[in-house]
């Protein structure tokens, strides 16, 4: 199966899927990309595949980052963090990736057939370089 593009709750996403052969539904790992590079979902999910692990992969795309940049343009989110850091930039950006993640999972739920199971330890191991 192929990498998967899409939004969850209006939430970009890339997924990827289980490793190995599954018959049914599998486990789901949930991240969110970093604000340095990798810095959008699809570059993080490269950056960071976890091959070999018998889960459902989902890198949520962050807000102010990638397509949803504050009108677009990094000179945006710039202009933010110059007048405040931490009020005007770093809590909305907090804040709104919290507040939209229950309504994103549970979208995610309904798109891909995952289930409620623990990722084994012994295949996440497995699949560290």
């Amino acid at each position: 199966m192929e990498t998967i593009t899409g939004t969850a709750a209006g939430v970009p996403f890339t997924a990827l899927p289980p490793a190995g052969v599954t018959d049914g539904p599998a486990p789901l790992i949930v991240t969110w990309h970093m604000l340095d590079a990798p810095r959008t979902d699809a570059a993080f999910a490269a950056a960071w595949p976890m091959t070999g692990v018998p889960a459902w992969r989902v890198h949520l795309g962050m807000p102010m980052c990638g397509v949803r940049m504050v009108d677009g343009r990094l000179d945006a989110v710039i202009e933010l963090i110059h007048r405040d850091a931490l009020m005007a930039y770093l809590a909305p950006f907090l804040y709104q990736a919290a507040d939209e993640f229950p309504a994103a999972l549970a979208a995610l739920r309904d798109q891909l057939p995952v289930d409620d199971e623990p990722v084994e330890s012994s295949a996440v191991r497995s699949a560290e370089p």
